[in-house]
């Protein structure tokens, strides 16, 4: 296809060579084709239908393009059957044209009836050739799905095959101007009118085979153009994906045919830098994945299989809101159980709680990220905020045990004090009932007793948790002090002196610091 521009162009050096090719046959897009002639008003014609929208500022009409066109275009070439395809329905008198069904019916009995001999099954391979040579495009719209953890992605594409096939190619002149026809185009081959080639995705869950089938258009010349539209699911090894949620997955596509179909696969077209690929984007914020173009590469294998290297950017600010954040700020929350006093008991329940919620983001994350034996930078920062708070928790269990351990030894401690004080008030109770005077010291407490009969017996408590008695006789009675104790035996001066009576009267007292 060509513009306005090239056409000027061409014709312009013709004539600057001053060509006299007597065999150059220009190109008319009316004379034989679609009508008899331009329109009588000349009509500007509308550039959308144009090839190429010509690149000057001022407008063609009918007649200028045609002037154009009959002496720079030849009139076997492909130029002129696209030009005259484009401008004929708006510059051509078509009135004693044969209705376009009417010329494609008799199109496809000749090409494709049961006497043409055509074989939809036989690559339709040139002679001499090593093969049949497709181009191939690609436009890609949109992002379906990624799933890291299937390890799988799906995209919407459109995928345009053109391949030149001799056995269709015609004489518009003498099939009353019919340019193309539409022929059904399928893998089956007992539905398909005629050859397809098979691409399709060979790293596929849903591949090429699985669109639904369109109509293909045969031009004149025998090239043929067969578009489908459709989701693409591939396996994908993706790379990428330590950093995640700041990652850039990588995936690849790869097209081919089964080997010994002769057929030779080529990018064709393309935006710069990516041979073969077209974007057409359906805008869309919400999803989580979007394809990076900058970063998209495409290739030829060396067996010609075709390789579309995609790269998509993640969403991040979702998992940096939901689980980034959070993690950090419950990591910094544990730390607030070393500020807790033991004696509080929420202490340890505080702990617990935020491990709890530790546990339960670690199952949402989860369910986000494959299970590989690589670490992923998400994987670690959970697992070392995890980590964190599991310390916090010990350091509170491992205080507590201590901290209750010391408090059981001084409840035991209490309780044995209070047992020897009330067994202490028994006994000097039933002394006092017996008849025995207490005699005490100037801070009060009780060194003794004197019974009824005058004989006075000193108690002190004794080495290792005993009592030691002795009475007013026991050799150097000075030395009868509760600090300094001597050990005496009890001497008996009264049959009702009774030593189980005296023994430990006076445990309880205080001798020092220590409360005996």
């Amino acid at each position: 296809s060509v513009s306005l521009d090239d056409l000027l162009s061409i014709r312009n050096s013709r004539r600057a060579e001053e060509t006299t090719d007597s065999t150059f046959a220009g190109c008319d897009m009316c004379v034989g084709l679609h009508g008899s002639g331009i329109l009588p008003d000349a009509p500007i014609p509308s550039q959308w239908s144009l090839p190429r929208a010509p690149n000057r500022t001022d407008e063609a009409n009918c007649t200028e393009w045609n002037d154009l066109i009959l002496e720079a275009v030849p009139s076997d070439s492909y130029d002129c059957l696209i030009l005259a395809y484009n401008l004929g329905p708006q510059c051509c008198d078509r009135s004693n044209m044969t209705a376009s069904y009417v010329c494609e019916a008799n199109l496809k009995e000749e090409l494709l009836g049961d006497g043409s001999g055509y074989a939809s099954t036989a690559t339709p391979v040139p002679a001499g050739e090593n093969g049949l040579d497709v181009n191939v495009t690609l436009t890609f719209y949109h992002v379906t799905s990624i799933d890291t953890v299937e390890g799988t992605a799906e995209m919407f594409f459109s995928i345009d095959l053109y391949w030149f096939d001799e056995r269709l190619a015609w004489d518009p002149a003498e099939h009353d101007g019919c340019l193309t026809m539409q022929v059904r185009a399928t893998l089956d081959p007992e539905t398909t009118e005629i050859f397809v080639p098979d691409l399709n995705l060979q790293n596929r869950i849903d591949g090429v085979h699985n669109l639904p089938d369109e109509m293909a258009t045969v031009v004149a010349d025998g090239s043929v153009q067969w578009k489908r539209n459709g989701g693409l699911k591939a396996i994908c090894a993706f790379t990428g994906l330590e950093p995640i949620p700041f990652d850039s997955l990588g995936c690849y596509f790869q097209f081919g045919s089964q080997p010994g179909r002769r057929i030779n696969y080529h990018l064709f077209g393309g935006d710069p830098g990516t041979p073969g690929l077209f974007y057409g984007y359906f805008p869309s914020s919400y999803q989580e994945f979007k394809l990076s173009p900058e970063k998209t590469e495409t290739r030829i294998n060396e067996d010609t299989a075709l390789i579309f290297q995609f790269y998509f950017d993640r969403a991040h600010h979702y998992y940096i809101t939901k689980i980034v954040v959070p993690t950090i700020l419950f990591t910094f929350l544990s730390f607030g159980t070393f500020m807790l006093d033991q004696r509080v008991g929420e202490r340890l329940g505080f702990g617990v709680s935020l491990l709890l919620v530790m546990v339960a983001q670690s199952i949402v994350t989860a369910d986000m990220l494959p299970i590989s034996e690589e670490a992923l930078w998400i994987d670690s920062f959970a697992l070392w905020s995890y980590y964190w708070v599991i310390v916090a928790v010990f350091e509170s269990v491992i205080v507590a045990y201590l901290y209750y351990q010391d408090s059981e030894e001084e409840r035991i401690q209490e309780e044995e004090q209070e047992r020897i004080i009330d067994e202490q008030e028994q006994r000097i109770e039933q002394a006092s009932r017996n008849g025995y005077v207490l005699r005490r010291t100037a801070s009060n407490d009780v060194v003794g007793m004197v019974s009824s009969t005058g004989v006075e017996v000193n108690v002190h408590p004794g080495q290792n948790g005993t009592d030691d008695v002795y009475n007013s006789d026991d050799t150097n009675p000075e030395d009868d002090t509760p600090q300094n104790p001597r050990r005496g035996e009890l001497k008996r001066s009264s049959s009702t002196i009774r030593p189980k009576s005296v023994f430990a009267v006076l445990r309880g007292t205080e001798t020092g610091s220590k409360r005996w």
